[in-house]
């Protein structure tokens, strides 16, 4: 974590602060604070994998990149700002931010003075696998869930699958619906099925959960190293690249039995 914040003229930080009220902006060249305008933080890369873009929040320019730069107001009375919504377009284990604002130069009016801070290297992991369907079969008794990546299998060393995986894989409250004794396997490392047990009552609003205590990841090589991602997660609200997840329900599929009028009768 770090902060750019107010100091006196003994180099004390002060908490509370007032920033730029007597700045007038209209002095300062266009040129110089074109980039950042007086008052905001603003933040850009300065190192990333080849084709790595930052976005965020904010509606600050780099015209020397000519790119958007995400930006908030550095708030009067209050130390520091919040950039929201900053998304690294690539995974990568190094990159590096600059954070910085400029403030009106007291002893030159039409110039300003940038403070900026710069990050250590940090990693940028892949985004978790996100589930992409969920259909019942046609004859109605199992479910696939299906992932938009090769995933782990919630296969986690020293932690046992066992014969019957819903508890590890699945929420308490989704698996109550699934009726007694479902069975849970991975067919393949994208796709996890549920063959529903007699009574269930999961339908096509139930929304589908992943145990909270569930790992279910997705692993690949970025920039010549192994990175994985956060687990796959169905909390809504939660941003999993670059998008926040909604609900996941049940649909049918495609092309489901249709049952056909049999007449009989006795014959001659």
């Amino acid at each position: 974590d770090a902060e750019i914040a107010c100091i006196d003229t003994f180099g004390n930080v002060q908490r509370a602060c007032t920033i730029c009220d007597s700045c007038d902006a209209a002095l300062v060249d266009p040129a110089i604070s074109a980039r950042c305008a007086l008052g905001k933080v603003c933040t850009k890369i300065i190192a990333a994998p080849e084709g790595g873009l930052l976005s965020g929040e904010g509606d600050c320019f780099d015209p020397l990149d000519a790119s958007p730069l995400p930006c908030a107001l550095l708030t009067s009375g209050a130390v520091g700002a919040r950039i929201a919504n900053v998304v690294m377009s690539l995974a990568s284990p190094r990159y590096q931010l600059k954070f910085f604002t400029l403030l009106q130069d007291p002893n030159n009016l039409s110039s300003a003075v940038e403070y900026s801070y710069e990050t250590r290297p940090f990693n940028v992991t892949p985004p978790g696998p996100m589930i992409e369907s969920v259909l019942f079969s046609k004859e109605l008794h199992i479910l696939h869930i299906k992932f938009d990546k090769l995933t782990n299998r919630n296969e986690v060393p020293g932690v046992a699958q066992g014969e019957n995986s819903c508890s590890n894989n699945l929420d308490a409250a989704f698996q109550a619906t699934l009726g007694t004794d479902p069975r849970c396997s991975w067919t393949d490392r994208r796709t996890l099925e549920i063959v529903l047990g007699a009574g269930a009552t999961v339908d096509t609003a139930t929304r589908i959960l992943l145990s909270p205590l569930s790992s279910i990841t997705f692993t690949s090589e970025f920039d010549d190293t192994t990175m994985t991602s956060l687990p796959a997660t169905t909390i809504v609200g939660v941003i999993v690249d670059g998008v926040a997840t909604g609900d996941f329900l049940p649909a049918f599929s495609a092309a489901l039995p249709v049952p056909q009028q049999v007449i009989t009768g006795t014959r001659n």
